[in-house]
């Protein structure tokens, strides 16, 4: 193929060829890749240029000059599917929302934000008009949007200043909790939607904690100044239309205004009129012949955020079309594991064709009769049926919004689903797709995981590379403890604790850990005692990240506790003192005090006493989410409740000034887990009327009542 060693020869296909031409075609054969017109050469040259282009100049991570195409489009546009590029911030075609600024503002004093919001929200604009500002300033600004393939995570930990912007971080959490973690010297900003319980009963990931304090976006915030600037810039709209306009969902009101401007009219039939000539008159007159063909399967699938095999697609469109619309950048193209992939840009938009497909039976009518019946259900029994590999990459995407549906497809699909689990490798995977057919019906999982060739598996948890993956046999617990015991009663235990050993990462080695415990205590008690502690005592003493710490410690307890006790009473005091006053998290102190008082309350004790409470006090005043101090006293609490106490004050204060009544409620909850008189003595102080609303004095009140009891 087309790489840095590699030079692309291009030869006309002749009835006859010189013979000793022919001779050397043959002994490069192995590069030989056959075209049946020109669009697929382009398309091969194009995709290697750019990716040698990116990686010689541009870096494993893209700049946001690069994302917002600087340079390229001479046109400025009020919406783009893919979002709005350089030249729509510079002409003034996007509406800037205090969000903005704001967050900018908190880059100053933080090295982490993350904003959360609902589909359409504005997220991904928002993070480009701040990337666009700190750009114009001279900073570098680095993007990983992750619906398109993400670099590597050791590639993003090169980076050493700057700006980390990661869009859509729900996609992949346990890739960005890993880069949240492990990156610094770099401001971080993430954004994602709202996240649903789809890890299991536990998990390593930090990305759901950080949500608690999360600025979150709303699309009304946005939609009033995009109406204006629409009225402005393009057409007048009356007050009248202007009400009626969707406020709460940026893109269903992008094609209600791209609807009032072609047709004077924004009812939903009328939008799905504009999306259904769009399709068929602008996109045609753009050189796409048949484009529902496409959009049709993409629609259906991208709802989930699926990617869809091209090869699938093919099947109901012509070649030159796809190639066409990815050209115009109104599908994504991505390739994985040789694969190519087709998307939707968004979800969002994704929903808008499906519903104009579902309106008119005429749209997309070739597909439909294709497939027949259902169609939207279908294509994924089609999908699943044609190619199985891909049922792992399904489940994973459309069981927490469709578990009725996910039971049906895998007991119809069962082999199919089977062939996908065994031939995917990566265990992670393995374990949420499991994980997700549970959610639906737990007898259809438990019976899946007990017809798998368990030899297959161990084999894939042998040679993972990541020990921190085989924490995922906890999902496979949930789902069957029988099945687990023996997958890890099968495991190599020499080799595994070979690879521990080797481990630097004191965190990967605490959740790989977990993962064995919770198939069999008995295999995690052996292997815990069979480690080296010196070893591990080392790694732990020049690991600066206390919260990699508190996971090695937390499940080697769970492993031994007498192992843990040993391990604690040998660390030494005075440097583990020194990384918790450094931490800017403090809901990791309390982890880290915790987790040592598990190990040793005598140890605990010892270093909670030698902390600067002065420091503490500062830490708990600067920080804006109740919940985490909450999190911090418990642990504390663990350590010294005298010390606890002497926090109370500078709690109290933060409690006075929260307005919202559940996030008191789970402040006081987390500190009455550590310790009940602590708790009591904190509620005590605390004054209903000072409450900064009605809500929260009638809470107080209640609490206070409740713990008099």
């Amino acid at each position: 193929m087309f790489d840095e060693d590699k030079i692309l020869i291009y030869a006309k296909k002749v009835e006859k060829r010189d013979k000793k031409l022919e001779e050397w075609f043959k002994s490069i054969r192995y590069t030989w890749k056959p075209f049946e017109n020109a669009y697929k050469l382009k398309d091969l040259v194009k995709d290697r240029l750019r990716n040698l282009w990116n990686k010689k100049f541009c870096g494993a991570v893209p700049k946001i000059e690069t994302v917002l195409e600087k340079g390229k489009s001479k046109d400025a546009k009020f919406f783009r599917s893919w979002g709005p590029e350089w030249i729509d911030f510079e002409e003034g075609f996007v509406v800037e929302r205090p969000d903005v600024n704001e967050i900018l503002e908190k880059f100053e004093n933080k090295n982490l934000i993350v904003i959360k919001g609902n589909p359409a929200s504005g997220k991904s604009v928002i993070l480009r008009n701040i990337g666009f500002k700190l750009a114009n300033q001279g900073k570098d600004v680095y993007v990983i949007e992750l619906k398109h393939p993400a670099p590597e995570i050791k590639d993003v930990l090169k980076l050493k200043q700057g700006y980390l912007f990661i869009d859509d971080a729900h996609l992949n959490l346990e890739y960005v909790n890993d880069i949240v973690r492990d990156l610094s010297g770099v401001k971080i900003l993430v954004s994602t939607r709202g996240i649903e319980e789809r890890f299991g009963p536990t998990s390593f990931l930090k990305i759901p904690e950080y949500l608690k304090g999360a600025i979150e976006i709303k699309g009304y915030d946005a939609a009033e100044g995009i109406i204006q600037k629409f009225s402005e810039k393009r057409k007048k709209i009356p007050e009248e239309i202007k009400e009626k306009l969707t406020k709460n969902n940026l893109w269903i009101l992008a094609w209600e205004l791209e609807s009032y401007e072609e047709y004077g009219r924004i009812d939903e039939g009328t939008v799905c009129e504009r999306v259904k000539d769009y399709t068929r008159k602008d996109l045609k007159n753009s050189g796409v012949r048949d484009a529902e063909n496409v959009l049709l399967p993409l629609s259906v699938f991208y709802k989930y955020e699926t990617p869809l095999r091209k090869k699938f697609v093919e099947e109901f469109a012509e070649y030159e079309d796809i190639e066409k619309l990815v050209e115009l950048n109104e599908i994504n193209k991505l390739e994985e594991n040789g694969f190519e992939y087709l998307t939707l840009h968004h979800s969002e938009t994704a929903k808008i064709f499906l519903k104009t497909f579902q309106k008119f039976d005429g749209f997309g009518n070739k597909v439909k009769e294709n497939i027949g019946g259902d169609w939207s259900e279908r294509l994924f029994h089609m999908y699943v049926q044609e190619f199985p590999k891909e049922s792992v990459w399904v489940i994973n995407s459309i069981w927490f919004k469709e578990s009725k549906f996910t039971k049906n497809l895998v007991e119809e699909h069962f082999d199919e689903v089977k062939e996908g689990i065994e031939s995917e490798n990566d265990i992670e995977r393995i374990s949420g797709c499991i994980w997700g057919i549970s959610k639906g019906s737990k007898e259809v999982a438990e019976k899946l995981v007990k017809s798998l060739d368990l030899e297959n598996l161990k084999n894939k948890i042998e040679v993972e590379k990541n020990i921190k993956k085989i924490s995922c046999i906890e999902k496979i617990t949930w789902v069957s403890k029988e099945v687990a015991e023996k997958l890890v009663k099968s495991l190599d235990l020499e080799k595994l604790k070979d690879r521990i050993e080797a481990e630097e990462d004191v965190g990967k080695i605490g959740w790989c850990i977990y993962g064995i415990a919770k198939g069999s205590k008995e295999v995690a008690e052996k292997l815990v005692k069979s480690l080296d502690l010196e070893n591990l005592k080392n790694k732990i003493e020049v690991e600066k990240n206390i919260g990699k710490i508190n996971s090695c410690i937390l499940w080697i307890d769970d492993g031994s506790k007498e192992v843990a006790e040993k391990l604690v009473k040998s660390l030494d005091l005075e440097k583990l003192k020194d990384k918790i006053e450094a931490e800017e998290d403090i809901r990791e102190i309390g982890d880290c005090i915790r987790e040592i008082a598990w190990g040793s309350r005598e140890v605990a004790e010892r270093l909670v006493n030698n902390l600067d409470v002065k420091k503490l006090k500062d830490r708990i005043g600067v920080e804006e989410n109740i919940v985490k101090i909450g999190w911090c006293i418990w642990g504390i609490a663990k350590g010294s409740k005298k010390v606890a106490e002497a926090l109370i004050p500078v709690v109290k204060l933060k409690i006075d000034a929260e307005k919202d009544a559940r996030k008191i409620g789970s402040c006081i909850m987390v500190i009455s887990l550590g310790d009940k008189e602590v708790a009591s003595k904190l509620v005590n102080q605390l004054d209903p009327d000072k409450a900064k609303s009605p809500k929260v004095r009638r809470y107080l009140i209640e609490l206070k009542k409740q713990y008099q009891r």
